[in-house]
């Protein structure tokens, strides 16, 4: 039955109004980045579709869906090129996700043989894919003209479309999604990986599924049969083909504001993705920490010989990540007095700790008087006498 599914549709739907509703009474004017994103919009829905912001990162994908939309859209309700209406294209690929979760939950469930799916099974998927939707990273966004929930569908629905085994559509998709965000071609990527790694299980012997040398086998059965892969993955390899010429011929992989977007390789981003996938996945290995079974396999797994000198090497490496990647802005640098306010801004405060040591240079949350005493004593001659400054300090941070 589809009564679970619709409903929670329906539900998710009234609630998401409601909130882009509140949103655009209380945020009337661009947030952020909104202000280009409406801005190149707009030129498009008044047919100037060769104006171009030179401070937009992204392929415009969004700008030409929702001109197109809005346009349709116009015909019947007048113009709806505001601010309202584009949040409103944002809130529905937002709003659709869920479907897409939903249907790619339950493909998954009815591929594992002997399950059996009834009702309460139908309403654990049901849970599941909305618990997803409303991942906080995505769901903030579901209110404001960006990219993301645009960019997210477009992904999910490759996906979809590739496991339903649609390898042309999936692929056509994809580059949709990658005209949304450039880096969804590392999705596309994934994608092509996944169906690779199904046409191994289906062919090969693949019985021992959790044994360490399944990687090494995979990569060598791939290495015997390239022009099957080549065949069955054509798309995804044309599209990725096509990104990498974009890529020489552009110069950088976003195609406004390149020396603010460089490519750099940041390790601690690793780190960042394993402690929030961590703290995701807690709920779910929750059963796993109170079954007597569970808590035995894991106890031989730490008591291998190779457990103890592998996580020393791990946290090693995660000690020079951080090292390497943790440095003080340059006013900081410049400003010895500074740097010791903001470390012990951080230390000190107790209830405002996140918000004082993000925010403290700028004096957000300083009352008037501390930030009249603080104003006085950063711009005093006799403080930067002893350090060098290089005008850097008195002028970015008040």
């Amino acid at each position: 039955t589809m009564r679970p599914l619709l409903a929670a549709c329906a539900a998710l739907g009234v609630a998401e109004a409601a909130l882009l509703a509140l949103t655009n009474r209380l945020v009337r004017e661009p947030y952020m980045d909104e202000i280009f994103h409406v801005r190149q919009t707009r030129l498009y829905c008044e047919g100037d579709f060769k104006a171009w912001d030179p401070k937009i990162t992204t392929l415009p994908g969004l700008y030409l869906v929702s001109t197109t939309v809005l346009r349709v859209a116009g015909v019947l309700f007048g113009d709806l090129c505001h601010l309202g209406a584009l949040r409103a294209v944002a809130c529905v690929f937002g709003w659709l996700c869920f479907p897409l979760l939903y249907t790619l939950l339950k493909h998954a469930y009815c591929e594992v043989p002997g399950r059996k799916y009834d009702s309460s099974a139908e309403w654990s998927i049901v849970f599941q894919a909305l618990t997803l939707s409303l991942l906080p990273l995505l769901f903030f966004f579901h209110f404001l003209y960006y990219t993301d929930t645009g960019s997210t569908f477009l992904v999910l629905a490759s996906l979809l479309l590739a496991r339903c085994d649609c390898t042309i559509s999936s692929a056509l998709v994809g580059a949709a999604s990658v005209v949304f965000r450039q880096n969804n071609i590392v999705w596309v990527v994934y994608i092509a990986g996944e169906k690779a790694v199904a046409m191994y299980h289906k062919n090969a012997n693949t019985q021992d599924k959790e044994s360490l040398a399944e990687p090494f086998r995979f990569v060598l059965w791939c290495l015997a049969h390239i022009p099957v892969l080549l065949r069955r993955l054509v798309p995804y390899l044309i599209l990725v083909g096509a990104f990498v010429v974009f890529i020489f011929l552009n110069g950088s992989i976003v195609v406004g504001d390149k020396t603010h977007h460089q490519v750099k390789f940041h390790g601690t981003q690793f780190l960042y993705f394993s402690g929030v996938a961590l703290l995701s996945l807690v709920p779910a290995m929750l059963p796993q920490f109170l079954d007597k079974k569970s808590i035995r396999s894991a106890v031989k797994r730490i008591t291998c010989w190779w457990f103890i000198p592998v996580l020393l090497a791990m946290t090693v490496l995660c000690l020079l990540l951080v090292k390497r990647n943790t440095y003080l802005p340059t006013h900081f640098h410049c400003c010895p007095p500074l740097a010791g306010l903001y470390t012990r801004s951080f230390w000190q405060t107790t209830d405002t700790t996140f918000s004082t040591f993000g925010r403290t240079c700028w004096g957000s949350t300083l009352s008037p008087d501390m930030h009249s005493f603080l104003r006085t004593w950063l711009e005093s001659p006799a403080l930067w006498a002893s350090h060098d400054t290089r005008g850097c300090c008195g002028k970015f941070c008040l």
